[in-house]
């Protein structure tokens, strides 16, 4: 009695077919969707391209109001481009890290760094600063000692201050960041 292979011949086209789209889903995906490697350096500033263009990195610590919540800024230039990180910091000696509050955006024709509070994705930060979300403004003088913040909010203002830290020395430690000095 002769059997039928055409099932196990289906069976095993559709398997190798499968494969195979597979593996060209894999070759896209491992070398990237769209643009080439010229269009990606257009998109990231190269350092290496201007080593004049240095980042410069200043590491700046809340002063005052002992007993509430501290802050500390993490402020990076290179050439014009600046941004700012907020952190939450433990109570101790240097720049502790507990946890990111805010990535800051630099605004030239204000000239300061604006950090938006509690802001969902989705939203920029003008967008969110149009609709009245909570901000930190931090008015930039790159060579300046301290620099004063202000909290704008619908139900409060806040005043904070801020001391730069002598350039610091980055250890980590378990789950937490340290910058002393």
């Amino acid at each position: 009695m002769p059997t039928d292979t055409r099932p196990i011949l289906s069976v095993v086209i559709l398997s190798v077919a499968g494969l195979a789209l597979s593996l060209a889903g894999l070759i896209v995906l491992l070398t990237g969707c769209g643009g080439g490697q010229a269009e990606a350096a257009a998109r990231e500033p190269d350092p290496a391209a201007n080593p004049k263009a240095g980042v410069e990195v200043s590491h700046w610590k809340q002063t005052g109001l002992l007993g509430t919540r501290l802050y500390g800024l993490i402020v990076q230039q290179q050439g014009e481009r600046i941004s700012a990180t907020l952190y939450a910091l433990e109570d101790e000696e240097g720049l502790v890290i507990r946890e990111k509050e805010s990535q800051g955006k630099f605004f030239p024709d204000k000239q300061a760094i604006l950090l938006p509070l509690y802001k969902p994705a989705g939203l920029t930060a003008e967008e969110w600063v149009a609709e009245g979300g909570p901000h930190i403004l931090v008015p930039w003088t790159p060579n300046a000692s301290t620099l004063s913040g202000t909290l704008k909010d619908l139900s409060r203002t806040n005043l904070y201050t801020f001391a730069r830290l002598p350039t610091p020395t980055p250890t980590t430690g378990l789950g937490v960041v340290t910058i002393g000095h």
